[in-house]
């Protein structure tokens, strides 16, 4: 789960499940993916820029607080089970046998880092 605000989070779950909560969580609407990938991580630097990851090295990110969410290419096939961004640009994804990928812009590329 990613809280953006006291208010804004999200959650994500088996078959590419998004659920949103806008009041702290007294309601959760559901949120279409476009995936049904398990997604085991989210990150939600601000209330508008989230990003998702799960199976089979998914990454989707969303600039409108998730009424879209967009697959980005991460080059691998490892599971993903963390994502967190510094800021909307600035952001790391773990998963699966030490597997790490950085992006510097917003997700438009991923690129490998090595975990040691």
């Amino acid at each position: 789960m990613a809280a953006a605000s006291p208010s804004a989070a999200w959650a994500v779950g088996y078959t590419g499940s998004i659920y949103a909560t806008t009041d702290a969580g007294a309601t959760w609407t559901s949120q279409t993916s476009g995936t049904t990938y398990n997604l085991w991580g989210v990150d939600f630097p601000t209330a508008t820029n989230g990003w998702a990851v799960g199976e089979s090295g998914a990454i989707l990110g969303t600039s409108t607080g998730g009424t879209t969410w967009t697959p980005q290419t991460s080059g691998i096939l490892s599971a993903l089970y963390a994502v967190d961004f510094v800021d909307a640009s600035y952001g790391w994804a773990g998963g699966a046998s030490g597997v790490i990928r950085f992006t510097p812009d917003g997700g438009a590329t991923w690129q490998a880092e090595t975990s040691g």
